[in-house]
């Protein structure tokens, strides 16, 4: 099957392949001199191939569930294929490029308006961050009637869920403290993204309006509540004790962290970061550990973080605030 993004790019390229037509049969009509034509010509034949050539370059992609997807993206893949990257919680569609069995590009897709918003606010963010902190490279943010991509040079390595098996908790743990740390410490004077707590609950109040919220994917402790629910509660936290700014990731989880040899190479998945409190990277990847690590490892993060008093309100008002994006 050909998804919407896929049939509105071919319906992109019909136009373009009209749009191209247009000069040609003028400067024949008109009887323009021999030059003109064969310039006017060689150009419009140019236009005219770009069609079949991104329909011959196009990949076909078996979902996890078996659905069958042609895809039209951007740049040419040669020896090499397409996998659909399963790990995250993301909603967006994400493709993974690989030779060899070396991830060389993602490309992350989203269709309808909000999506795409949301995409292209992380494009913001990823170039913001550019030499700042380790992220992906970006190369490129397309969107086109209503549909967007945004393709992403691979950055070395795997997700620290990866391994789980094959390095010490302990290790993994203070490779994530580490990280963490490395982000706090970048400067935010510049930075043009707020993520406070009141910043974030405008966010959250966008979200459940427009019906985006999944109450079916809440943690068990909230699993009988609704999002509006959690929103009162959350606003009647307000306000949070005075905080320093930092450099926030969002969702610092296992499976957004790239490690390398041994050693952090970024972080991925970057369309909620911004400045805020600590505590709000603390607590959500203190549930990761507990997810993937076991209780037992929540400690030894804060310890190896450096932080000396945790604040338990804080970090139940960021993991509750985190179950409405």
């Amino acid at each position: 099957m050909l998804i919407p993004l896929l049939r509105r790019q071919i319906l992109g390229e019909i136009l373009i392949f009209v749009i191209a037509a247009i000069p040609l049969v003028a400067v024949w009509v008109l009887d323009a001199g021999s030059a003109v034509k064969i310039s006017v010509s060689v150009l419009a034949v140019l236009f005219l191939l770009r069609l079949p050539i991104l329909i011959l370059a196009s990949r076909k992609i078996v979902l996890p569930d078996g659905t069958r997807l042609t895809l039209m993206l951007n740049g040419y893949f040669r020896g090499g294929k397409l996998v659909m990257v399963s790990v995250g919680e993301s909603d967006a569609r994400v493709i993974r490029y690989e030779r060899n069995g070396l991830a060389l590009q993602y490309n992350k897709l989203a269709e309808g308006r909000l999506a795409i918003e949301a995409l292209q606010e992380e494009a913001f963010r990823l170039r913001w961050l550019q030499g700042r902190v380790p992220v992906p490279r970006f190369r490129k943010f397309s969107s086109r009637w209503n549909s967007a991509c945004l393709t992403t040079i691979a950055l070395p390595g795997s997700d620290l869920t990866a391994m789980i098996h094959e390095m010490e908790p302990k290790e993994l743990v203070r490779l994530l403290a580490r990280a963490m740390r490395s982000w706090h410490e970048t400067p935010v004077d510049d930075c043009p993204f707020d993520h406070s707590p009141n910043a974030d609950l405008d966010r959250a109040l966008a979200a459940i309006e427009a019906g985006q919220v999944d109450e079916a994917n809440f943690e068990p402790q909230w699993e009988k509540r609704s999002a509006d629910d959690l929103l009162d509660e959350l606003e009647s936290m307000l306000p949070l004790p005075t905080y320093e700014p930092v450099l926030t990731h969002g969702d610092f989880t296992l499976p957004n962290v790239i490690i390398d040899r041994g050693k952090i190479s970024g972080l991925v998945d970057v369309g909620r970061a911004g400045v805020s409190d600590r505590h709000k990277d603390l607590a959500i990847c203190a549930r990761s550990v507990r997810r993937n690590l076991g209780e037992q490892h929540v400690d030894l993060l804060f310890r190896e973080y450096g932080i000396t008093h945790v604040d338990p309100v804080r970090l139940k008002f960021f993991t509750m605030l985190d179950e409405l994006f």
